[in-house]
């Protein structure tokens, strides 16, 4: 991940949830203002744009570490969010038979009856609740340890004025004249650099034998799914570039890194390359990658965490819908005494 993909993450998060955040400030500012006027309705509206908050916040954090459970939680708070406001409408309606008979009961009263002639519901509410977020916390921890682990290794080369550059540019120029990083990083992901590290790797014969039942892979395929475990970054003001493997495998990951990096030295090195043009960098293995002891794939407490809020959530929503759709629509019962 770039500079320029951070920048672009935190653009899209401006322009998605900002709106969404201003609303859900405002809407719970006013909401507290109006408690003494509409408690019912001022409850269920605060507490729906307090939630609003929350899920902002948490696609937030989803779209900055790249969160696949937030990308599913997100949506599924923003219905309860909905939900919570349409339950706060019907909260806040007038109630015409204590209007008719001129009696001072309120609408929390009201419920306060009815949930007292219905015994029986609560219960069943509180075992829909604790049932759902067990079911969501169990299963979110067993897919988190199902999943397979992925390790990275990160080797590091250092990009260095060619000799005639020192000497003759002028001070307030770049020593690398007209060096840009996006040239390199074209340059180490072609077919020219990865294609000398999927012969040295033998990595037809080895992703062979990982997807496609052990028949040899060609090197374009292979070359596809090199691509999607490297990840290249600039060391911020410097001329280093970190260049990280991903693999199941901590050996593989070192090895793929130092490949990469040694493929792209003796390229950009030789002579003869294309990559020699006039003021183009020379190009040093700074750090060697080593394997990985912890893996960074998945995030299994941020996944378990996620999973005990979204069990919250599911839970509240369905038990406390049931019982509140008891309440309305359930046979009326005369209090007990």
């Amino acid at each position: 991940m770039n500079e320029n993909t951070v920048l672009e993450g935190v653009q899209r998060f401006l322009l998605t949830q900002a709106p969404v955040l201003l609303v859900s400030v405002g809407g719970l500012i006013v909401s507290l203002r109006l408690w003494r006027k509409a408690p019912a309705a001022s409850l269920w509206a605060a507490a729906a744009f307090a939630l609003g908050i929350v899920t902002c916040a948490l696609i937030g954090v989803g779209q900055a570490v790249g969160s696949a459970a937030v990308s599913f939680l997100g949506p599924v708070l923003q219905a309860v969010t909905c939900l919570l406001l349409l339950i706060g409408v019907y909260a806040g309606r007038p109630n015409p038979s204590a209007t008719a008979a001129g009696s001072p009961e309120t609408l929390w009263q009201s419920v306060g009856a009815a949930a007292r002639a219905r015994p029986g519901l609560a219960t069943a509410s509180r075992l829909l609740f604790t049932s759902v977020f067990l079911l969501v916390v169990i299963t979110t921890t067993l897919i988190t340890f199902t999943l397979p682990e992925t390790f990275v290794s990160k080797a590091r080369i250092v990009l260095r004025p060619p000799v005639e550059n020192t000497t003759n540019a002028p001070a307030s120029l770049d020593p690398f004249g007209n060096f840009d990083s996006r040239t390199q990083y074209e340059i180490i992901q072609s077919e020219l650099v990865l294609g000398k590290v999927i012969e040295t790797l033998d990595l037809n014969r080895e992703y062979g034998k990982k997807y496609a039942n052990g028949e040899r892979l060609r090197t374009p395929e292979s070359l596809s799914l090199l691509r999607g475990r490297l990840d290249l970054r600039p060391v911020p003001e410097t001329s280093v570039i970190e260049i990280r493997s991903y693999s199941e495998r901590p050996d593989e990951a070192a090895k793929v890194a130092n490949a990469v990096a040694e493929a792209y030295r003796d390229y950009a090195n030789h002579p003869d390359s294309a990559a020699s043009y006039p003021g183009a960098p020379r190009v040093q293995v700074l750090d060697r990658a080593v394997p990985g002891v912890v893996p960074v794939r998945p995030n299994k407490p941020l996944n378990i965490s996620l999973g005990v809020l979204m069990g919250l959530v599911l839970g509240l929503a369905v038990g406390g819908g049931v019982w509140w759709a008891g309440l309305v629509m359930g046979p009326k019962q005369p209090p007990q005494s």
